[in-house]
């Protein structure tokens, strides 16, 4: 593969940038890969609007580009992905099985959606996360936030929202997207990586009303923490596993599916089997907006 050829993340890198990563490389080559990458992000001023280094974006380029075998890097100080799942012991099953959770929605006691904001908090929502979503504890890559749902109280349920998928051929043809528009507003999309009820909770409807009280306040509470906008939530529902009757209960809209391996970050999302793509519209003119039009 040539430095041509080298494309991430639709960004070609040049011969004079790859001359540019070796010497940062040689420079921090002692304090390791999360130093090299902060000092690259520093040079290249790549940042999110709210001024944070992208350091796990730079990373993932660096990884690449040592796979492709264009650089070297210094061996990795942490085992990767599966890292954060064996990071704390798991809590015991009683934590979080009480007693069953089965009645109406709207006989139980109040419903609560909180963001999970403190250290303690976030550890909470990896522990239920870890033990109870058929993903497991795979690392969420890039700007994120982590959402508790409770009823009375009792914890039911954990939501999480991150980065989206790079290029998907149905949810790009709904917005109306060519390559380079999609590249210049992607990040106006939000991707619900995670949405887990509790196995002890049966409440009918908790799920979507979940999924709806948690899209009222996501767009504010994002601009409050990254910094920016955003206009369009999508997810991808393993049809092998789920009827995705949550999603469009809520009012999402299945736009098609999965015809390739699609990526969020590091991670594969559709590996294998098709996935349904479901989007919501936060905003009426999102079209408009994801195209840079208003």
């Amino acid at each position: 593969m040539t430095m041509d050829s080298f494309r991430f993340r639709g960004r070609s890198i040049s011969s004079e940038e790859l001359a540019d990563i070796h010497q940062i490389v040689k420079t921090h080559w002692q304090k390791g890969r999360k130093a090299i990458s902060r000092a690259l992000c520093q040079r290249w001023q790549w940042v999110y609007p709210h001024g944070g280094l992208k350091d796990q974006y730079c990373r993932m380029l660096l990884v690449r580009l040592a796979h492709a075998e264009h650089i070297k890097l210094p061996a990795g100080k942490h085992s990767g992905n599966n890292e954060h799942r064996h990071r704390h012991p798991l809590p015991q099953p009683e934590l979080f099985l009480p007693s069953p959770l089965e009645d109406r929605l709207g006989q139980m006691g109040p419903v609560t959606v909180v963001r999970a904001n403190t250290p303690a908090q976030v550890e909470q929502w990896w522990d239920v996360i870890r033990r109870y979503h058929y993903l497991g504890g795979e690392r969420i890559v890039g700007s994120k936030l982590h959402y508790l749902a409770f009823i009375g109280g009792q914890l039911v349920a954990a939501l999480g929202w991150g980065m989206p998928a790079w290029a998907v051929a149905a949810r790009d043809q709904f917005i109306g997207w060519d390559s380079p528009t999609r590249r210049q507003h992607l990040r106006g999309i939000v991707n619900n990586v995670r949405f887990l009820i509790l196995p002890h909770v049966r409440v009918k409807y908790l799920a979507s009303h979940l999924l709806a009280r948690n899209a009222q306040i996501l767009a504010s509470e994002w601009m409050a923490v990254h910094g920016y906008p955003i206009y369009l939530l999508e997810t991808f529902v393993d049809s092998s596993r789920f009827k995705g009757t949550c999603y469009r209960a809520a009012n999402w809209v299945n736009v098609g599916q999965t015809n390739s391996p699609v990526r969020c970050g590091t991670r594969a999302v559709s590996p294998g089997n098709p996935k349904a793509i479901y989007c919501y519209p936060l905003v009426k003119d999102f079209r408009a907006k994801l195209m840079g039009q208003v």
